[in-house]
C-alpha cells in the first residue's frame, strides 16, 4: 500500500516574505467591484463632519467600504461587522486589517408613521400591516373580531356576538423603542364561562375576555384604508407592484433588512442610502460585471475598446467613469 503522505502546515510560522491580502481575493471577487466604486466617490461631506486634534480616526472612506460589503452580504448588524473584521479576508482587505467597532440602535412603529403624516400634510397612502387581511370577506364575517364588534362610542363599550357587554376597565401606555408613546384601552366582559360560543370566541383561561384596543392607531387606519380603496388609492396600489415593490421585497426579504437600525431622520436616511448603493452594486455584480485589470477612470469620456472586446460598462461616480466589464458578454 502506497504511503499518504499530507501536505504540511505550521498555524505558528512566521513567512519570510508575508503574503499580500489582496493575493487571496480572486480578482473578479465582487469585493473588487464594491472597492473600485467606492474610492472614487465624494465623500467630502463625510469628511467635514470630522474635527481635527486628539487621536486619528479611522479613515471615514474605509468604513464605508466595510459597511457597504456588509451590506451586500446580508449583514446588518454592527456586531457581526466587527467579528468578521477579525476573521473574513474580504473585510479584512477592505479595512487594511483595521478593526474598527459599529453600534446600533432599532425600533419601529405604524401609528408613529401615520402620526408623521398627518402631521405634516402628508396624504398616508400607505398599507398597514393587516390592510389585506381586512378586505377578505372571511375576516370581515367573523364576528369575533374586535374590529368587527359593535362600538357604543358614547358609553364606551363594546358588544360581543351573544349580548354582552365589555365595559373599560383601564388605560394602558406603551413606548416603541423609539420612544414614540401610544395608548390602548382595556375592556372585559362580566362572565363568559357559560357562553355556548365561547371557544370561538377567545382561547384564554380566564372566565371574562379581556381585548385592548388603540382607537387613535384605529382612526388613522380608518383614514388610510378609505384611501387605499379609493380611485386613486387603487392607481396607487397598481402602481406599486411594478415600481418599488420587486426592490422593497428583494431589499427586506431577499437581503433580510427588515428595519432600520439607527433612530433619528438624518442617520435613518444615511442608512438607506448605503443599503439602495449596496443594492444597485449587487445588481452589477449579479449581472456579471467586474473590475477590468486595468481599472481604468475617464472623466467624461467613453472609449470604444477594439472589436472583440468584452462588453463595457461605466459606472459614473461625480463625473468620473470606473472601467466595468461583464466577461459573460461579447460585444456585437
Amino acid at each position: 500500500m502506497a504511503k499518504v503522505v499530507y501536505k504540511s502546515y505550521n498555524q505558528n510560522d512566521n513567512l519570510l516574505f508575508p503574503h499580500c491580502i489582496g493575493d487571496f481575493i480572486p480578482e473578479n471577487d465582487p469585493v473588487r467591484v464594491l472597492d473600485a466604486i467606492v474610492e472614487h466617490l465624494d465623500i467630502s461631506a463625510i469628511e467635514a463632519t470630522y474635527k481635527g486634534g486628539g487621536a486619528s480616526s479611522f479613515a471615514p472612506r474605509m468604513l464605508l467600504k466595510v459597511i457597504l460589503y456588509a451590506y451586500l452580504q446580508n449583514i446588518h448588524s454592527g456586531r457581526k461587522m466587527e467579528a468578521l473584521l477579525k476573521r473574513d479576508v474580504n473585510f479584512m482587505w477592505l479595512s487594511g486589517m483595521k478593526r474598527p467597532t459599529v453600534c446600533a440602535d432599532s425600533g419601529y412603529g405604524s401609528e408613529m408613521n401615520y402620526e408623521y403624516m398627518v402631521s405634516n400634510q402628508i396624504t398616508p397612502f400607505v398599507k398597514y400591516n393587516m390592510f389585506h387581511a381586512e378586505m377578505k370577506r372571511k375576516r370581515r364575517k367573523n364576528a369575533f373580531l374586535i374590529e368587527n364588534m359593535f362600538y357604543n362610542k358614547e358609553l364606551d363599550f363594546y358588544i360581543c356576538p351573544m349580548g354582552q357587554h365589555l365595559e373599560f376597565v383601564k388605560q394602558i401606555k406603551e413606548k416603541s423603542d423609539l420612544g414614540y408613546e401610544s395608548t390602548k384601552s382595556v375592556y372585559r366582559a362580566k362572565d363568559c364561562s357559560r357562553c355556548p360560543l365561547r371557544s370561538m370566541c377567545y382561547k384564554g383561561k380566564h372566565n371574562a375576555r379581556t381585548i385592548e384596543v388603540n382607537h387613535r392607531n384605529n382612526e388613522l387606519r380608518a383614514v388610510a384604508r378609505e384611501l387605499l380603496t379609493s380611485d386613486e388609492g387603487l392607481m396607487h396600489r397598481s402602481r406599486r407592484p411594478i415600481e418599488p415593490e420587486a426592490v422593497f421585497g428583494q431589499i427586506k426579504y431577499d437581503n433580510h433588512f427588515k428595519r432600520f437600525s439607527y433612530r433619528g431622520k438624518r442617520l435613518v436616511k444615511a442608512e438607506f442610502a448605503a443599503i439602495a448603493v449596496a443594492h444597485n452594486i449587487r445588481k452589477m455584480i449579479a449581472k456579471g460585471y467586474c473590475v477590468c485589470s486595468e481599472v481604468a477612470v475617464y472623466p467624461y469620456k467613453y472609449e470604444r475598446r477594439q472589436p472583440n472586446h468584452l462588453l463595457v460598462a461605466f459606472f459614473v461616480v461625480n463625473s468620473d467613469l470606473i472601467l466595468l466589464h461583464n466577461p459573460q458578454c461579447q460585444q456585437v
